[in-house]
């Protein structure tokens, strides 16, 4: 073979192998860009849920404390309207729940179902105020009710604890977690195309 033609051949190799390359990190770089594009997308809707779920849960935690406060200050039983708002606040809670259960990690999922069933837990302390109570039974129904609500703020803040840390990881992701993430958005982008 003479030179010329193999000069042609070599650099008909290097301008394949160049291009290919170019396509090579092309497509990877669109790939690395939608995965990253995909982590933003649901770091937001759980973000959402997030404050969605809080935003009820403080609604929640506003009407028992003034019943709490109430129930202090030696008044006795829930009128309609009290019943009305704790259940309304409860729904609430519960309905955006779901959403968190969508969207959340496990560890989030837990600590949402594991928040709400203190708020359940609450509300059967709170309904079991009623007007027949004796001086003692209400100071132990209010001390219940204290204890209660203590473990609520702790349920409530190891829910803010994980979704903390989970969107904290979307936003920094270690490399086992990436992976996971990375398959799952492969999976999704594989869904959408079919």
């Amino acid at each position: 073979m003479d030179a010329g033609i193999a000069a042609v051949i070599a650099g008909a190799v290097g301008v394949l192998g160049a291009g290919g390359g170019a396509w090579l990190g092309a497509r990877t770089a669109a790939r690395a860009m939608e995965r990253h594009g995909l982590q933003q997308w649901l770091r937001q809707q759980r973000l959402d849920a997030y404050v969605l779920f809080l935003d009820a849960y403080n609604a929640y935690n506003n009407v028992v404390g003034r019943l709490l406060q109430r129930a202090e200050a030696g008044a006795i039983g829930l009128s309609s309207d009290d019943r009305r708002q704790v259940h309304e606040v409860e729904l609430s809670a519960i309905r955006v729940g779901i959403r968190v259960a969508l969207v959340g990690s496990n560890e989030v999922r837990d600590a949402r179902a594991n928040l709400l069933e203190k708020i359940l837990e609450y509300d059967h302390t709170v309904r079991a105020w009623g007007g027949s109570l004796t001086a003692d039974e209400r100071r132990r129904h209010v001390a219940n009710l204290i204890s209660r609500t203590e473990q609520l703020a702790e349920t409530h803040a190891d829910f803010v604890r994980a979704a903390r840390a989970e969107l904290a990881e979307l936003e920094h992701p270690s490399s086992p977690q990436r992976s996971l993430f990375s398959k799952w958005c492969d999976e999704v982008r594989s869904s959408a195309k079919t």
